[in-house]
């Protein structure tokens, strides 16, 4: 069973998958439906629950080790694939024609990738590990393109503009590939920092 910060570059290759399938949806469906024409909604889904944090200690914001490191952002990268979940899930119901209720779930999930992104910049980290720091900050960087897409295609949902879901989309792909390289170079740095029990 693999510790908490096991799991940290699973859930970073998990985040990409998650962001490419989150603004593909509902692009497709404008092809086919004029942005003007409503659609009777569907039945009713079932919501959507809103991606709140994870409960966990309030530790300072300093890093002292690569390990501590790798046991932390394990943390932020969940909740980060929690907010792209509803995302992706608020993307299908728009484009299924549920649009009040899929523009909410983008919206509370471009509100919990706020607070996420926020915490993620305030870490402390490798004051004594230059190359650790860097490749945080790179990480703190994704993680706000990914607020920055979903925003814009929250704006595209609110305006029924195609070409703003067209640009949110664009730009996640462009940060997926960022992303591989960074889960690459993290797998090196953070090897020795990881445990596997059995």
């Amino acid at each position: 069973m693999f510790k908490k910060t096991g799991v940290f570059l699973f859930l970073l290759a998990g985040i990409a998958v998650l962001s490419l399938t989150g603004c593909s949806l509902w692009i497709e469906e404008t092809k086919e439906v004029p942005a003007e024409a409503e659609k009777e909604p569907p039945p009713a889904q079932e919501p959507a629950p809103k991606s709140e944090p994870r409960p966990r200690e309030e530790p300072s914001d300093a890093i002292t080790s690569r390990s501590e490191y790798g046991n932390r952002i394990a943390d932020y990268s969940l909740d980060m694939s929690d907010h792209l979940y509803q995302y992706s899930d608020g993307m299908l119901a728009a484009s299924e024609g549920n649009f009040q209720k899929g523009e909410q779930w983008v919206r509370d999930s471009v509100e919990g990738m706020e607070q996420t992104v926020k915490e993620v910049k305030a870490l402390q980290v490798g004051e004594g590990d230059p190359e650790l720091k860097r490749l945080h900050r790179e990480l703190a960087d994704i993680f706000e393109g990914y607020l920055h897409a979903s925003e814009k295609g929250l704006e595209g949902l609110e305006k029924k503009d195609p070409r703003l879901l067209n640009e949110g989309s664009r730009e996640m792909n462009e940060l997926n590939l960022r992303l591989e390289t960074l889960t690459e170079e993290m797998s090196r740095l953070l090897e020795g920092s990881f445990t596997v029990r059995r």
